[in-house]
């Protein structure tokens, strides 16, 4: 479907809108690796206030931790009634202080 453009958007809002995205999923991406690395702890990722971060599947972040498989990622879903669709953002009060409580604090 290339070339078609969406109603009431011109072909430069759309690029803009496209190199936003990336740049928003390149943070995304890195802040994964850098939970890989044990360079950022899901504590840290949990407190952030960058709306680009926020984004980012709680699976995701989970699974990023180092000892953490998809096995207790899915465990620790289920425990704290978190979809698997859920993103950091739209997690509750509660479900946020029992991951804290549940991840090691690195």
């Amino acid at each position: 479907m290339s070339g078609v453009v969406m109603v009431g958007q011109s072909l430069s809002q759309r690029a803009r809108a496209l190199d936003r995205s990336l740049a928003e999923a390149q943070v995304r991406d890195a802040a994964v690796r850098r939970l890989t690395s044990d360079e950022l702890s899901m504590a840290n990722l949990l407190d952030t206030p960058d709306p680009a971060l926020s984004d980012i599947h709680v699976r995701v972040a989970l699974r990023a931790i180092p000892g953490v498989g998809a096995k207790r990622v899915r465990q620790i879903m289920e425990r704290l009634g978190i979809s698997d669709h859920h993103r950091l953002h739209s997690l509750t009060a509660l479900q946020t202080q029992c991951l804290r409580a549940l991840l090691p604090a690195t």
